[in-house]
């Protein structure tokens, strides 16, 4: 047999001639695809010069079969897919301008908590002492994880910019020793809905170049003695809140708020009445009138103006101090038109102050009603923010009773 049956289809070894065998009955030819010949070798002819690819072939058949590759064991990796690999050690979170690959196992944020804890608001002091380098609290501000909403003050990306948020980013910006007084934490106690802006109250003997449309920043001191945190929020007790209120607001915005801490039983009339009369600081005048006008023995001036209110309108035919007679007893009226039966009860903004006293006044006004009397009752509120509400309800009594009395 020739040597050409023997071959099969085998991969020449890099560098050497291509030589593609054919294999026709009798006849076999090799093409050399580097000679451009195609040279015919017959059984039974006489020997001829062995042609250049002739020896390429014979040395191919020599060649050693090749050795498969060993058997290697099976990988740890490869046993589950979703198993990860033992041999393989896990990648750790970077932070900031970190490679951006996804990471096997997070390493806890130590900025998380004290994010959850502040409304979502975090300073950068804070992050160092946490932990953070500087580069890697400048890549999370370059990520927008964080932003910046005061100097060296944040905000995470997850984060709404609330009411709490932005009185813990004020109190951050403004430094060691800054709380929360006044109105704002009345708001916080829940005497009146929060809003801005903020009231910040530093040490008198520290300045502060912090400006913002949401803060109202203040230099007082704040004794230890009246020091509080509610909420996470650092800020003044009880007593000190309605102290501040009474300096800090205007009358007619302060008073609802007071009125409030006395009904609530927050505060005592007669210990926050001796605390703004030691008041030596600025607003003190005002906190004084405003506590004089609450006073028992100075409702009158309440009266007083609503009889300036009842002149200026020119309502006429009332008269003061009236006295009516219900089941033998006489009940005396502040003002009264007594032809039309008519009773203006006007009201001190702590009348309600005492339980007792206002179980007196609500059985007195029905009594009143009782025998036929229209009470009309008004208080300093409503005497000092709206007096025409007070003049139209007591012109629409009129006329009700004048149609009554006509009829």
């Amino acid at each position: 047999m020739s040597v050409f049956n023997t071959l099969g289809p085998r991969s020449l070894p890099s560098g050497r001639s291509a030589a593609r065998i054919r294999i026709a009955g009798r006849k076999a030819q090799v093409d050399n695809p580097a000679s451009g010949r195609s040279p015919t070798l017959r059984v039974g002819d006489p020997p001829q010069t062995p042609h250049p690819a002739s020896a390429a072939v014979a040395a191919i058949c020599a060649l050693p079969p090749p050795t498969p590759p060993p058997q290697q064991p099976p990988s740890p990796c490869t046993a589950t897919a979703r198993q990860p690999c033992p041999q393989i050690r896990p990648r750790l979170q970077t932070d900031g301008a970190g490679s951006g690959q996804s990471s096997v196992v997070r390493t806890p944020d130590p900025t998380t908590a004290i994010c959850r804890s502040q409304a979502g608001v975090i300073s950068r002091r804070q992050a160092l002492a946490a932990g953070l380098t500087e580069r890697q609290v400048d890549g999370r501000l370059g990520s927008h994880r964080w932003s910046r909403i005061l100097p060296g003050v944040y905000l995470a990306a997850d984060a709404a910019l609330s009411w709490d948020a932005w009185a813990h980013a004020l109190l951050l910006a403004a430094g060691p020793g800054a709380r929360l007084v006044g109105e704002t934490t009345a708001a916080l106690r829940g005497l009146v809905p929060k809003k801005l802006p903020i009231t910040v109250a530093i040490p008198a003997g520290r300045r502060s170049g912090l400006r913002h449309p949401n803060l109202k920043l203040l230099r007082l001191d704040v004794p230890a003695s009246d020091r509080v945190t509610i909420d996470g929020f650092p800020t003044t007790n009880r007593l000190r809140t309605a102290v501040d209120v009474a300096h800090l607001m205007p009358p007619t915005d302060a008073q609802p708020i007071l009125d409030r801490m006395l009904v609530l039983d927050h505060v005592d009339l007669e210990q926050l009445t001796a605390a703004i009369d030691a008041s030596r600081r600025h607003g003190s005048a005002q906190a004084r009138r405003l506590m004089a006008s609450a006073n028992d023995r100075a409702a009158a001036e309440s009266e007083r103006m609503a009889r300036r209110l009842l002149r200026d309108a020119g309502i006429c035919g009332w008269v003061g101090n009236h006295s009516v007679e219900v089941a033998g007893r006489g009940i005396k009226v502040d003002l009264a038109l007594p032809r039309l039966r008519i009773a203006i009860e006007v009201k001190g903004w702590t009348f309600h102050s005492k339980s007792d006293r206002a179980a007196s006044d609500d059985t007195r006004l029905t009594d009143l009603q009782l025998v036929g009397w229209f009470v009309i009752p008004v208080g300093w509120l409503t005497l000092h923010r709206a007096p025409e509400k007070f003049i139209a309800q007591v012109r629409a009594a009129v006329m009700m009773r004048t149609r009554e009395m006509a009829a």
